[in-house]
């Protein structure tokens, strides 16, 4: 059985060298058509010159992934053997070089016409009157390729029309047709026929037409009359414009009419060519009513859905998909053209090309989550899923992938996954850490060794009951309370709420009758797939570092000679104090002053001055409460307050105190004077307090040192 010519490709080929418009235009129309049409890398057409020594390629399509070559095969000479063109040797007597392995041809008929990036090539020779004046054809770069004899056949018959068409303008005789291009549209198997446009007369049919519609008074019958069999014009006749319309013949078959201009023995007729789409206007019907359906399925999932050709490498989007993206609804050369476009970043180019990969390695089923930029410019998060559908012969055919924007759930998965990557180091290092649903009030995990202490037989305990029975049977009674409070669900989800992700606090725990410093973490986050807040809790035993600590905080709170608090921190804690006094409560501030300490010093040396002032350091530890602030202030000054004492009971711990001070170094003898400055609750300052205490002891200075005096009892004692 004869191969069957591609009638559609046939048409456009038509409609393309017919049309309105340039010649350059029309061919270059052509071999896109054929580009398209054999999926090749570049189509072109190579014409000799004059005198048939050398060849230029005078028209070229090129795949996006293609090398132009136009550019530079201009003026390519022939080489000639015993008269023959060496070129031209692998043709066929058709005319034809079929060429599914370019490094099978000879190195001489290779020459500069099939450069060396060609895989695959199939040629047609252009004729006049019989004589070659170039050819037609495509390459293939990518791989070995084979065509169909249907495929060869259509290219032929394209390079006869071609031919035609070329050599009407090599010869300025457009209104001039050669026999071989009506033998050519005879042989051509869609309807073609000649109008008189004026007359409607018929002045030609080809065979295929003279065969599928009954005679009605021959080829000069009118169109309207051969056609519907009407007495005038149609009301819409496919000669009116330039656009193919649809037309429903008597026998009910539908055909997409092309019109065309000619010059026809030196007058403007039409070229009218008929394709029976019957059969697509059928599947279109039926292809309607089932993406009716598919839209309505699509909408109701809230995906976007889109087929995949795996042969053809095309792939066509359903629903709203294209526009959410930015793209037309068939994408060809996918996924690379994706790539190209820069709708897909280069972090999830691998991941969409291994994705695809997969389906064309037959993988029935498989998913991925990729960062794709939308029609917005925006990058989004994506999760796709793809079905394949195989072919008879058990190989993969035809994808249907559906995607769609998961953003929302794919920033929690990755900061979810950050923050157990980040944590993981931390609980290694801890002694107890926990799992937490704070909405639901569950407790998820638990592991570690002070949690087996904790919570033993504690399966299907909720949080809150968990954290009441720690408190009470292992947190020190002293942080009991403020430990509820940090663990209150109620807190920890309003500080979520309120931005806040992480929380701390350390707290004195019972373990094995010792009491221990627990340092407690929180960090929070949203799952996944849910609105439920979830809480990782670890637990670390810090008690060696929280000790080390306050200890070293209590040597920078002390003065170093005299192990009393330092200037900064007895100002600090007297502030402290004062503003949480109550109202009616009485403090006293004493300014201690020794007197003729710089005596000790001068007469018997710093060593001996250093070990006076701890000598009178410890009497004034000893004479005051362990609630009093007590501190050296300075040289030989020294400063306590007293919270919660009358004047009275000042004036008594002063004339002690003055008594207790009474000291002897060697010969020095060395006493103090003291000044007390009175106070209700935090009405006063601590400048107005220090200040009232300086006057108080100036004035026992001035008055012969060694005693005391109250700032509001100017009397001296």
């Amino acid at each position: 059985m004869a191969a069957e010519t591609d009638n559609g490709i046939l048409e456009r080929v038509l409609t393309a060298l017919y049309d309105d418009g340039e010649t350059p235009d029309a061919i270059r129309r052509v071999l896109a058509v054929l580009g398209e049409y054999f999926g090749a890398s570049r189509t072109f057409v190579f014409e000799d010159s004059p005198d048939g020594a050398e060849c230029s390629c005078t028209f070229e399509w090129c795949a996006a992934d293609a090398e132009p070559l136009a550019g530079r095969l201009h003026r390519v000479p022939y080489v000639y053997e015993d008269g023959e063109n060496v070129c031209y040797r692998p043709f066929d007597g058709a005319g034809v070089l079929y060429c599914p392995d370019a490094s099978a041809l000879p190195a001489g008929s290779r020459g500069a016409l099939v450069p060396a990036d060609v895989r695959a090539t199939l040629r047609c020779s252009l004729l006049d009157g019989g004589r070659r004046f170039g050819l037609i054809g495509c390459d293939e770069c990518r791989e070995h390729r084979s065509w169909t004899e249907g495929q060869v056949q259509t290219l032929s018959l394209t390079s006869k029309l071609v031919s035609t068409f070329l050599s009407k303008t090599r010869h300025a005789e457009r209104a001039v047709f050669s026999q071989d291009y009506l033998a050519a549209l005879d042989g051509c198997s869609l309807f073609v026929m000649l109008v008189n446009p004026r007359t409607h007369e018929i002045l030609f049919r080809n065979r295929a037409f003279r065969g599928s519609v009954p005679d009605a008074g021959g080829d000069n019958a009118a169109c309207y009359r051969l056609l519907r069999g009407a007495d005038g014009p149609c009301e819409v006749c496919p000669m009116s414009g330039g656009q193919p319309i649809e037309l429903r013949w008597p026998d009910g078959r539908w055909m997409l009419a092309q019109s065309s201009p000619l010059r026809w023995r030196g007058e403007e007729i039409r070229m009218l060519v008929f394709a029976d789409i019957s059969r697509q206007k059928r599947a279109e019907a039926a292809l309607r009513e089932r993406n009716a359906e598919n839209a309505i399925v699509i909408r109701q999932s809230g995906k976007n859905v889109l087929r995949y050709d795996l042969v053809s490498r095309e792939a066509y989007h359903y629903g709203e998909g294209a526009a959410l993206m930015g793209l037309p609804e068939m994408i060809g050369n996918y996924p690379d053209s994706l790539i190209l476009r820069g709708t897909v970043p280069p972090e999830s180019c691998d991941k969409l090309l291994a994705f695809c990969a997969d389906m064309r390695r037959g993988v029935p089923e498989g998913g991925v989550n990729l960062r794709l930029r939308t029609a917005a410019g925006v990058l989004r998060w994506f999760h796709a899923d793809y079905t394949l559908i195989f072919s008879e012969a058990g190989l993969p055919s035809q994808s249907i992938i559906s995607f769609y924007d998961n953003t929302e759930v794919r920033e929690k998965e990755l900061a979810y996954d950050k923050l157990q990557r980040d944590l993981k180091a931390v609980i290694a290092e801890s002694d107890t850490y926990q799992e937490v649903d704070l909405t639901t009030n569950a407790i998820e995990h638990t592991e570690g060794l002070v949690a087996a202490r904790l919570r033993p037989d504690a399966d299907g305990t909720t949080l809150s009951e968990e954290i009441r029975r720690i408190a009470d049977q292992v947190v020190c009674r002293e942080d009991r309370a403020e430990f509820l409070d940090f663990f209150s669900r109620e807190r920890l989800i309003a500080l979520y709420e309120s931005g806040k992700r992480e929380d701390s606090r350390e707290f004195r725990v019972r373990v094995d009758e010792q009491v221990r410093w627990y340092a407690v973490s929180v960090s929070m986050i949203k799952y996944p797939y849910t609105e439920n807040i979830k809480a990782f809790i670890v637990c670390t035993d810090i008690d060696e570092s929280h000790r080390e600590r306050e200890r070293l905080e209590r040597l920078a709170q002390r003065d170093s000679m005299t192990q009393l608090l330092n200037h900064s921190t007895t100002e600090h804690q007297i502030r402290r104090t004062l503003e949480a006094a109550r109202p009616d409560e009485s403090s006293a501030l004493f300014m201690i002053d020794i007197d003729n300490f710089k005596s000790v010093n001068d007469t018997m040396g710093h060593q001996a001055g250093d070990a006076a002032l701890r000598r009178i350091a410890e009497v004034l530890a000893a004479s005051f409460r362990s609630e009093d602030i007590l501190g050296r202030f300075g040289g030989d000054e020294f400063l306590c307050f007293l919270p919660g004492i009358t004047a009275e009971k000042a004036a008594e711990k002063a004339a002690g105190l003055t008594g207790a001070l009474r000291l002897s170094f060697g010969s020095v003898r060395v006493s103090a004077s003291v000044g007390i400055a009175m106070c209700m609750g935090g009405e006063k300052s601590f400048e107005q307090l220090y200040g009232e205490a300086d006057d108080a002891m100036y004035r026992v200075k001035t008055a012969g040192k060694g005693h005391f005096s109250l700032y509001d009892e100017p009397r001296q004692r």
